[in-house]
């Protein structure tokens, strides 16, 4: 052969992937795991229609991968390419992830009190409303009338996804949707009550990261305020 490279035996057929098609991976969800390489690997001379696998065929599909990356990266929007973590910011978002957590895994039960996640001054705004210092947000969630859904349902979880954080040194932004789930009962299926999305501002004091103002709006609605 011309490329000095050695087919497949005739009786093991056209790969699909590192491993035979019937295996699964489970690091792909349970699908056969795909074959980078089979868009740049030769293929037999005989006209078996059998692809050649060897470290230079997988080595010219990682350097195409490579390559496609990067071009990606070089024609990524501005905002996004300068958009680099570094170790502070990685710890950053961390700990105000963890803050956010905890807040909405209070609703399901959790035993912490909500002033702890404010500043001394912060603001809560839901909708119109708006609840200044610790006091007035504590009061906010004991108003919740006895027959609201979200007290008088067997359960009651809020779902956190879509969390975008913007750190800024001392201060820092978060934004997510929230969605509110209900069990009416112990056997019943959950229900999904509400969504809607919270714009957050935060700051560091004292090594804690804590919600100097946090918003609650509708599932399209957005802040006039919010940075851009």
């Amino acid at each position: 052969m011309a490329n000095g490279l050695r087919p497949l035996p005739p009786e093991i057929p056209r790969p699909v992937g590192d491993e035979p098609s019937s295996a699964l991976n489970p690091q792909f969800g349970g699908w056969p795991q795909p074959a980078l390489w089979q868009s740049v690997a030769p293929i037999d001379e005989n006209g078996t229609g059998r692809v050649i696998l060897d470290r230079h065929s997988i080595g010219m599909g990682a350097a195409a991968l490579g390559l496609g990356f990067g071009l990606m990266l070089a024609q990524a929007p501005p905002a996004l390419a300068q958009a680099r973590l570094t170790a502070q910011s990685a710890v950053d978002r961390a700990e105000i992830e963890d803050l956010l957590t905890r807040y909405y895994w209070n609703f399901g039960g959790g035993g912490e009190s909500f002033g702890q996640f404010y500043t001394p001054d912060g603001e809560m705004v839901l909708g119109k409303n708006s609840y200044k210092g610790l006091a007035a947000i504590a009061g906010a969630y004991k108003a919740v009338p006895q027959d609201a859904p979200q007290r008088k349902s067997f359960s009651l979880n809020i779902l956190m996804s879509n969390l975008l954080i913007e750190v800024h040194g001392g201060t820092a932004t978060a934004q997510l949707v929230f969605t509110e789930t209900v069990k009416d009962t112990q056997e019943a299926a959950p229900r999904i009550l509400t969504q809607g999305r919270e714009f957050d501002h935060l700051v560091k004091q004292n090594g804690r990261w804590l919600i100097s103002k946090r918003q609650i709006l509708g599932p399209a609605d957005k802040p006039a305020d919010w940075p851009k």
